[in-house]
């Protein structure tokens, strides 16, 4: 049922060290959770063992130090904390992961407030939030994702909370790199920057918690903050099994326009370094074989680069889809233009998921 992985020849090529990436200050997350999951009842935990008890009292095991024998896999997620859809990985990515004996680290950066910038798709000014987590506070949010976290067995290991959108100074102009909407000069170039860089600190952030846990993770995946999923993950155990996992980068082979599909990517643990570092990549700029029309080529050419093994999946192994809340009462909606599975109708996945477009054209139908 895999696609064949694609083996690339390493160039002569190794991105020097830069200190772009300013450090942001991250404290481990761990909270004492009542069996009644209350709000009003959570309380900050002693986390300098790391340590989270679960409803009921058990002690979340994989959280902090230390994981004991079992391997543990670091989970990023970066975005918008309006377009979250939370629930639905935590269901299909941390339980698995945790099901398969494997310590689920959670780290998150979220924008509160996007000063009303706008989006990729305008379909997005239909969505609504999440009712779970719309009239939280930042600090109910932090808790939630906790609370919600742990529910699964995972460990949230931080949760990165900025107010507003990052605001940067002059990019390198690197004519050549993403020039389909080139940071320097494009409002969506920057917004991808940002999502480069905040992945990047807390890359940085996860580089440290491996040296005071004395662990080394098995995988490391990114996952973006609006996904859904039809199903769980392809188990780690699954992908460790392959060989050359340490150095490979997992992908859908669908929507890659000319690159990597970059929705949802799954490393190797040698594979993460050059994958976890693209702001970095971006900002050293003036390298030939980086050149790229946009966010995918751009990404797999530091792969390339990088001389790691590619492996683009069919979609049941990765089964994710971008998605949002749309109407009253809210029902879940895909985007026909990252949908993978072209001819078919994701209801036939889950009756209860439908396409955004679709739902757009029923809002603006003449009765």
């Amino acid at each position: 049922l895999v696609v064949a992985g694609l083996a690339v020849s390493a160039i002569s090529w190794t991105i020097r060290p830069r200190h772009y990436v300013e450090r942001f200050s991250c404290i481990p997350q761990a909270w004492n959770v009542s069996q009644a999951s209350s709000m009003q009842t959570l309380q900050s935990s002693n986390i300098s063992r790391g340590s989270a008890t679960r409803p009921g009292g058990r002690k979340t095991e994989g959280c902090g130090v230390p994981v004991g024998s079992r391997h543990a896999v670091a989970l990023f997620m970066v975005g918008v904390a309006e377009r979250l859809m939370f629930n639905s990985t935590l269901q299909h990515v941390v339980r698995p992961i945790v099901a398969d004996g494997f310590a689920a680290h959670l780290y998150m950066s979220l924008i509160l407030d996007t000063g009303g910038a706008g989006s990729f798709n305008r379909l997005r000014k239909y969505a609504v939030r999440d009712p779970a987590t719309a009239s939280l506070s930042a600090e109910q949010l932090r808790r939630f994702i906790n609370v919600s976290v742990a529910k699964v067995g995972g460990c949230t290991m931080c949760v990165h909370l900025i107010a507003q959108p990052t605001e940067f100074g002059r990019f390198p102009a690197n004519p050549s790199q993403i020039w389909q909407y080139p940071p320097a000069t494009n409002k969506a170039g920057r917004r991808i920057m940002s999502v480069f860089l905040r992945r990047e600190q807390l890359w940085n952030e996860t580089l440290e918690r491996e040296r005071a846990m004395k662990i080394t993770y098995a995988l490391v995946m990114w996952v973006r903050d609006d996904a859904f999923w039809f199903a769980d993950i392809r188990r780690p155990s699954k992908l460790l099994g392959e060989q050359g996992s340490r150095r490979t980068v997992w992908s859908r082979k669908c929507k890659a326009f000319g690159g990597i599909n970059e929705r949802m990517v799954v490393l190797g643990r040698e594979a993460a370094p050059p994958m976890m570092t693209l702001f970095s990549s971006f900002m050293n700029g003036g390298y030939p074989h980086l050149a790229s029309k946009n966010t995918e080529m751009f990404v797999l050419h530091v792969a390339q680069a990088a001389g790691l093994r590619l492996h683009a999946t069919i979609f049941a192994l990765l089964p994710e889809a971008a998605a949002q809340l749309m109407g009253d009462p809210p029902k879940v909606c895909v985007f026909k233009i990252y949908w993978c599975l072209e001819g078919q109708h994701p209801n036939t996945l889950n009756a209860k998921v439908w396409f955004c477009d679709d739902l757009e054209k029923a809002k603006h139908a003449k009765p």
